[in-house]
Order: C-alpha cells, then sequence, then structure tokens
C-alpha cells in the first residue's frame, strides 16, 4: 500500500526514471519483459522510490507521506516552506510580503518549494504565481504539513506556534500589532520553549524574510519538549479533590 501511495503521489520525469528503472530490472530477471510481470515491474519501481524517501527524509519521512506531497519534494523540491495566516483576512500584508520574498528565496535556496495557505477570507488568485509556489485557500489537516515542514512562517497565535514548537520545526512568527495575547503571552511562552523567531512586520521587508528562509530552513532545533501529560496531571488534581 505504500508503495502504491508513492507511485500516486510521483508525478513528471522522476516517475518515468524510476518506474524505467523498475521495468528494466524486471526484463533482465525473465529475459523479457512480458505483459503479466507489469503490474509487478511497476510496484517494484514504487518501492525504489519509496526507500529512497525514507532514506533522504528520515524522521520526516512518515509526516510527509501522510502530508502528501513527500515524492515531489523528494524528486524535485528538498526544502518545503508553509506559511498560514489563520482564518480571517488580516493576514494578507503578511501573504504580500511573503509571496514577494519567494523568487529572492529561491535564488538563495533553488529546492526551495513554498505553499501558502491563505484561509477562507483571502482570495488565493489575489497573489502572483510562480514556479513552486503554491497558494491554497484550504488545506485539510495542515498540522500535518507543519509537521513535515522543513520552515514554516505564521502569524503569533499559539495554537499553531506550540504545534510547531511541539513537532520541532524552525518557524518565523510575525505577532500582530497591538495584540497582546500574541506580543506578550505568546512570545514568553514561546521563549520557554526556547522555539521560533520572532519577526516585527513593520520592520521586516521581502529581502529580510528570504535571508532568514535561506538561514533557517530545514536547520535543527533544539527545543524544550512540550510537555503531553496534562491530562494526567489534571486527573491527579481532581481526585485529590474528591
Amino acid at each position: 500500500m505504500a508503495a502504491v501511495a508513492v507511485l500516486g503521489l510521483t508525478r513528471g520525469p522522476a516517475l518515468l526514471h524510476w518506474l524505467g528503472i523498475g521495468l528494466s530490472r524486471a526484463a533482465s530477471v525473465s529475459g523479457q519483459l512480458r505483459p503479466s510481470l507489469i503490474p509487478y515491474a511497476v510496484l517494484g519501481a514504487a518501492a525504489v522510490v519509496l526507500v529512497i524517501v525514507m532514506r533522504r527524509l528520515g524522521p520526516r519521512s512518515r509526516p510527509r507521506l501522510l502530508a502528501g506531497f513527500v515524492a515531489v519534494d523528494l524528486v524535485v523540491f528538498t526544502v518545503l516552506c508553509v506559511v498560514a495566516v489563520g482564518g480571517s483576512g488580516v493576514g494578507q500584508a503578511l501573504i504580500d510580503k511573503v509571496v514577494a520574498a519567494y523568487p529572492l528565496a529561491k535564488q538563495a535556496v533553488p529546492e526551495l518549494r513554498m505553499i501558502v495557505v491563505t484561509g477562507p477570507r483571502i482570495d488565493p488568485a489575489k497573489f502572483p504565481r510562480s514556479a513552486g509556489l503554491e497558494l491554497r485557500g484550504y488545506v485539510h489537516r495542515l498540522y500535518q504539513h507543519l509537521c513535515a515542514c522543513d520552515l514554516a512562517i505564521v502569524q503569533g497565535g499559539l495554537t499553531t506556534t506550540m504545534e510547531l514548537t511541539a513537532a520541532k520545526r524552525p518557524f518565523l512568527y510575525f505577532p500582530l500589532g497591538h495584540h497582546f495575547e500574541q506580543n506578550f503571552h505568546v512570545r514568553h511562552r514561546l521563549a520557554r520553549y526556547g522555539a521560533g523567531t520572532c519577526m516585527d512586520y513593520l520592520a521586516t521587508d521581502p529581502d529580510l524574510i528570504a535571508a532568514r528562509i535561506a538561514e533557517l530552513a530545514g536547520k535543527p532545533v533544539s527545543y524544550r519538549d512540550v510537555e503531553t501529560d496534562g491530562a494526567a496531571r489534571a486527573a491527579r488534581l481532581i481526585a485529590e479533590l474528591i
């Protein structure tokens, strides 16, 4: 099943290349490639792709497979940046800067692919298109993309930033101006984990965003582990009162 999934996710010349390897190996074994062997050769080629994916991506292999773009990223793009601004329209200005930064970042990181999730109130068609840049209004199970990315660019909301912290992914975050929670509470909490790079929207231009992408994408992080025993701790506290 995994091999079939990778086969379905792989597109373009890379797929033909690896299918050619699988077919040629099947032919060399049998002396000639009989029609009955073609399904096995195709599955074998897909399995080759899967093995390379697992070796190249290491710990992020499973989240990238689940997110549904692993083979494309492996063969054509090796650096994935995910941009998300939540469900309101206030993030359009940030997307404008990030989209403007993309060609500059692409020059510094030729393998870069960027997925920008605009949310329901911002029309993806408003923004210019470039090779390797995708703009989507909605991504199902966005957290899987965040877990699999090499870098994320987000606003300062607690949920998204803590998901990235728990997944130990590098990220830039832009707190909304005059937003108390994002500028104080969220920033303080992220600092406790040593997570993320806080950016000032007004002081940031596309050149700086591109430089940060080139600097941080795919770099290892040393965040403090996010606690996972909250339910057990709450149960103990409640039990003491019963």
